[in-house]
């Protein structure tokens, strides 16, 4: 397993606000989803956040989960290969699942080994109309009642998951890195082909929306949330089976929470609804 250098562990520890060690710097939270399909299947969304501290970790992290990639896969055209989570656990519990069942081991070894913080907000997807009527009355209709099936109004179930880990994520600045700021990166929905809505464009609008808003005071979050594509970010991928391993998690799937457990100690914080939903 790989082992953080002193300096990292140094850099890593938790850093409270007005502390001399207190630094200024910029973190990305690379970010992912998991739990949008059918309802009935996965009745969880959540969205997960790594933070990472370019300066110090990009190095290390990409040569890290290149060396699975390249080690596992082998792949002709290495730029665009992509670890899917989903994909991977269903192969690791086949006949010849072993080399799945080792790539997301190693993945999920990753956040720990090198340090990297790990932030989440779920949502049971029952509750989606309830929070999103609640973040702040819209201005053009305020009494307007909104719902999933409201017309021009199109956020789905990801977009409260993923304003529920913004607000992880600024939580875990607020205690344990309150002089830094970071940059949300996330992966890209509109992808040519997925024939889904302008999910990234609402999620960017409901994010500019509720940062007006005095109550949720996201300071921490220079401008808004970008999109790329997974397929080229590794570190996107790994968000991603972070994301997917804490839905299984949040299901009650007990057939995976031995990779749960990989990551679980990681994870620094988070935000549910309901809050009877635990880790």
């Amino acid at each position: 397993m790989l082992t953080p250098t002193t300096e990292k562990a140094r850099i890593y520890r938790e850093i409270p606000l007005g502390s001399a060690e207190a630094g200024r710097f910029v973190r990305v939270v690379y970010m992912d989803g998991a739990g949008s399909g059918d309802e009935g299947l996965e009745p969880i969304c959540v969205y997960a956040g790594v933070i990472v501290r370019p300066d110090e970790d990009w190095t290390d992290l990409e040569r890290t989960l290149k060396t699975i990639r390249d080690e596992e896969y082998q792949p002709r055209n290495s730029e665009s290969f992509e670890f899917h989570a989903c994909d991977l656990f269903e192969e690791s519990k086949g006949k010849n699942g072993e080399r799945a069942y080792r790539t997301l081991m190693a993945l999920l070894d990753v956040p720990a080994a090198l340090e990297l913080p790990i932030v989440c907000g779920a949502i049971n997807r029952q509750f989606t109309t309830e929070f999103m009527k609640g973040l702040k009355p819209r201005a053009d209709n305020p009494k307007k009642e909104l719902n999933k099936t409201t017309p021009g109004f199109r956020w789905n179930d990801v977009i409260p998951a993923f304003i529920l880990c913004a607000q992880a994520a600024e939580s875990w600045f607020r205690k344990c890195a309150a002089n830094e700021r970071c940059l949300l990166i996330a992966d890209e929905s509109n992808k040519p082909g997925s024939g889904r809505p302008t999910i990234d464009e609402d999620t960017k609008i409901e994010l500019r929306r509720i940062r007006q808003h005095r109550k949720y005071q996201l300071d921490h979050i220079i401008n808004t949330v970008y999109f790329g594509d997974s397929r080229f970010s590794l570190a996107i991928q790994l968000a991603d089976a972070c994301a997917y391993f804490i839905k299984r998690h949040l299901m009650g799937r007990e057939d995976s929470d031995l990779y749960f457990r990989k990551i679980k100690e990681q994870i620094k914080s988070w935000k549910f609804v309901p809050e009877t939903l635990r880790l």
